[in-house]
């Protein structure tokens, strides 16, 4: 009966040292956060500060014009003879009022706007006049702007969707007048300013 006493005694011990080193269970709570990202437009331009362009020397100058063949009748004079031939010179081969400066890849643009919406880059300029000089200039007498594919304007206009990712790459036109110019060398001071903004 002892040992029957014993043993019940040791069952319930152990019992009891089991239950009591059953841990309770953590006390939990979980919720769950719907996330929305409100994205604005985005713009950004990337540009020269700055262009130093050298002008070929076949554009102006370092050219031989032919006139043509000339027949002219000579006249007596008190030292021998003379010939009168016409004046042989010829518009050059652009006009020193009008001519075109394209520089192309001047800039580019990436966007993101609306799946439908555009991005227009206009041009503009504070600066007209380029001097090497007194007395001796270049005036800048229209500035355009055209993407890569499209044709010159004050503005240029193209879809924004993809440029995000491939920017869109564009050209500038800057048209000058150089019948002021009276010599070579470095004409500074003119300027032009590039603004891109989604429609």
């Amino acid at each position: 009966m002892k040992n029957s006493m014993k043993l019940l005694a040791l069952v319930l011990v152990a019992a009891a040292a089991l239950f009591g080193a059953v841990q309770p269970a953590q006390a939990q709570a979980q919720g769950t956060t719907a996330v929305s990202v409100n994205v604005n437009g985005i713009v950004i331009l990337y540009y020269y500060s700055s262009v130093n362009v050298t002008m070929p020397a076949d554009l102006l100058g370092s050219q031989a014009v032919s006139a043509g063949a000339a027949a002219p009748t000579a006249v007596a004079v008190a030292t021998g003879a003379e010939a009168t031939l016409a004046n042989p010179t010829s518009a050059t081969p652009v006009s020193l009022a009008a001519m075109n400066l394209d520089i192309l890849n001047a800039w580019s643009v990436r966007s993101l706007n609306t799946a439908s919406g555009t991005t227009q880059v206009t041009i503009s300029g504070t600066q007209d006049t380029l001097t090497a000089g007194a007395g001796n200039v270049i005036t800048i007498d229209d500035r355009q702007v055209r993407a890569t594919s499209g044709a010159f304007g004050a503005t240029s206009t193209f879809p924004s969707a993809g440029t995000f990712v491939t920017p869109q790459t564009g050209d500038v036109r800057l048209v000058l007048d150089m019948s002021a110019t009276t010599a070579t060398g470095n004409f500074a001071g003119g300027n032009y300013t590039l603004t891109a903004v989604n429609l």
